[in-house]
């Protein structure tokens, strides 16, 4: 059984921004990825958290193996809001949450799959 890799990153968690495809003129397909301001910051916060604690231990691999990752995001409650609602239901979508820290942590706790 492998140990368990866990870890805290502290501060505001970013989104994964969002892929746009598209033809341009001349008919070649692109897409055009937006991402929110932020989001380098926090990728690089886990991914130096996930290196500390990774110091001595292979990289993980999905090789014959299920793989999961819990992740709990702390999110301000905007002052608009009355006090009666604990938890967020508009923005941040929680799998561009999720996919930022997937994405952080490629390379640094399991191999990259694709």
């Amino acid at each position: 059984m492998i140990e368990p890799v866990e870890f805290r990153v502290d501060g505001l968690p970013a989104t994964q921004g969002s892929k746009t495809p598209g033809v341009a003129k001349s008919g070649k397909p692109y897409v055009r990825e937006s991402n929110p301001q932020g989001l380098a910051a926090w990728r690089a916060a886990v991914r130096t958290e996930a290196q500390r604690v990774m110091v001595g231990r292979p990289l993980l691999s999905a090789d014959g193996l299920a793989l999961r990752l819990v992740c709990l995001f702390s999110l301000q409650r905007p002052t608009s809001r009355p006090r009666k609602h604990h938890y967020p239901d508009k923005r941040p979508d929680l799998s561009k949450l999720v996919r930022a820290a997937e994405d952080a942590l490629k390379g640094v706790v399991w191999r990259d799959d694709s």
